[in-house]
């Protein structure tokens, strides 16, 4: 009886350990990159009181889409809107959008032409080479704080 109870100890561990939380069989799974927003750039603006436009990309490697809802930039700008722009009868035309949606393992570009981030009610100059942040509020994700340089296009 005494050789059973030593054989059904080890056995007995081994069978708790394989059932623990946080025991990995197999390969380690490799961590999936945080999403990425990358080339964050405004246009210059001379004048206060105007709009100027923000470009940027976002680049989502995950298996999640996410919804971009809005931005702000309170150092610069009273108001900020999401907006994209689409040509009707030869003419282009500016439409406020309430989301863009950042597709799974894709990327959402924000590009002249397209779909950008408006400014509006600016509260000082934007010149080239000036920074400010921008603050995008994404649905699953939450607030995150990004940097925007003004270039000349």
């Amino acid at each position: 009886m005494r050789n059973v109870f030593l054989l059904l100890v080890p056995a007995f561990a081994l069978l708790l350990g394989a059932c623990a939380p946080g025991v990995v069989v197999g390969p380690t799974p490799t961590p999936t990159p945080p999403m990425v927003v990358e080339d964050v750039w405004a246009r210059p603006s001379p004048s206060v009181g105007g709009a100027v436009a923000v470009y940027l990309r976002v680049v989502n490697p995950t298996a999640e889409p996410d919804i971009l809802l809005g931005a702000a930039a309170h150092d610069v700008a009273g108001r900020v809107e999401l907006h994209e722009t689409t040509m009707e009868g030869g003419m282009a035309h500016m439409h406020p959008r309430e989301r863009f949606e950042v597709p799974a393992q894709g990327v959402l570009e924000l590009k002249p032409g397209g779909k950008h981030i408006m400014l509006l009610d600016l509260k000082r100059e934007l010149k080239p080479g000036d920074r400010f942040t921008i603050i995008l509020s994404f649905e699953r994700r939450g607030p995150f704080y990004v940097e925007a340089e003004v270039r000349s296009p």
